[in-house]
């Protein structure tokens, strides 16, 4: 049994949300110990497609701070440099942050940045950073259900569930001036 978020629409949203906001230089780091990152890539790709865009960059990392604070600031040393950066978990957005927060980089007005997962941080820093918030309570709700029904009948069928995730939009992605 598994209950899942629907990691394609969900990118696909968040990269939708980058460009109707005027981003064309998109970046998009990527977690590499799951199957979430390339699902999350695929819909990152898919909705720059469809405007006929192409990534900046793609980049597979480690899902920790320190992979996305190098995997950023490497974005950020080249010659022209993204106008926004995707990131498919929250630790990759934590270290993305602090790469910009260590080059002085103004969030939105020079990159802007988005990710997956509500933390507290992303709301208490300015500006607060849009994310893909997962309906975590929701997910432990169902778990728990399936978990008794499987208790109850073990030979019954797998069951998958894939939940929609919420983009909360907030200023690190503001309209690109």
């Amino acid at each position: 049994d598994m209950v899942l978020l629907d990691n394609v629409s969900a990118a696909h949203e968040l990269t939708e949300h980058l460009v109707a906001n005027g981003y064309r230089r998109i970046a998009g780091l990527f977690g590499d110990a799951s199957a979430t990152g390339p699902e999350r890539r695929r819909g990152f790709q898919e909705a720059l497609a469809s405007h006929g865009l192409s990534p900046f960059a793609v980049e597979f990392v480690a899902p920790r701070i320190t992979a996305g604070r190098e995997a950023a600031s490497a974005l950020l040393d080249r010659p022209e440099r993204p106008d926004a950066i995707f990131t498919s978990n929250s630790l990759l957005m934590a270290g993305t942050y602090e790469a910009l927060r260590e080059r002085r980089i103004k969030v939105p007005d020079e990159i802007a940045l988005a990710g997956f997962d509500v933390t507290e941080w992303s709301g208490f820093v300015d500006p607060p950073i849009t994310v893909i918030a997962q309906p975590t309570e929701e997910l432990g709700r169902i778990a728990t259900e399936l978990l008794f029904q499987r208790i109850s009948d073990p030979n019954r069928p797998a069951q998958t569930v894939v939940l929609k995730g919420s983009l909360l939009m907030r200023g690190s992605s503001a309209m690109k001036k």
